[in-house]
């Protein structure tokens, strides 16, 4: 049997989240950095609003601008910092339609993606802990590969717009020009009125 726990309390230790059935409804496992496998009562999608909200950031909006990177509209990473991002990868058959089956793995903890005899995979922790995965192996890598996408646009700075710095710069030189002449001008028209 598996302890529980809320996710909030091992956010730092989480790499990776996947949907299961207990005796009791829906629940999430939680895999930390040493293998350990725990258990978070919520189904993974109030586990993976939990991870969000630990890190001060909206879900929704991260959604939004990862769809617009990669181009995709279902199964999508999601990040906690850019060195924390976590892959879809379908890890249980569901029950009901409405059931999710991907689990969440941190791309930064997966040593290796082996394809198996049976046209599925099994995914190879850092801490050594091995995950049957119901994808083909082909369709592992290239969520590694989007994990791996969205990792490097999130350390990637944009370079700094030179022309546009000089731009700004001269704008402002000439509205402190501006404000310093206005403020004489005013400073004269309070001398004249004996202010």
């Amino acid at each position: 049997m598996l302890d529980w726990t809320n996710v909030e309390r091992i956010v730092t230790d989480v790499v990776a989240v996947r949907p299961v059935y207990t005796d009791t409804g829906k629940a999430t496992e939680v895999i930390t950095t040493t293998g350990e496998r725990l258990r978070d009562q919520r189904d993974i999608r109030s586990v993976k609003r939990a991870l969000h909200r630990s890190c001060f950031i909206d879900p929704k909006a991260q959604s939004k601008s990862v769809r617009e990177l990669l181009g995709k509209e279902i199964a999508l990473p999601f990040y906690l910092d850019p060195d924390r991002v976590f892959i879809p990868l379908k890890m249980r058959s569901s029950k009901t339609a409405s059931d999710p089956v991907y689990g969440y793995v941190d791309i930064a903890h997966i040593a290796s993606i082996e394809p198996t005899p049976d046209n599925r995979c099994r995914l190879i922790l850092r801490s050594g802990l091995a995950l049957d995965l119901l994808c083909t192996h082909a369709t592992a890598i290239k969520s590694k590969e989007l994990g791996l996408k969205l990792a490097e646009s999130l350390k990637t700075k944009p370079k700094p717009d030179t022309e546009l710095e000089a731009d700004v710069l001269s704008s402002v030189a000439k509205l402190i020009r501006t404000l310093t002449e206005m403020n004489r001008k005013l400073d004269d028209i309070a001398a004249r009125l004996g202010a």
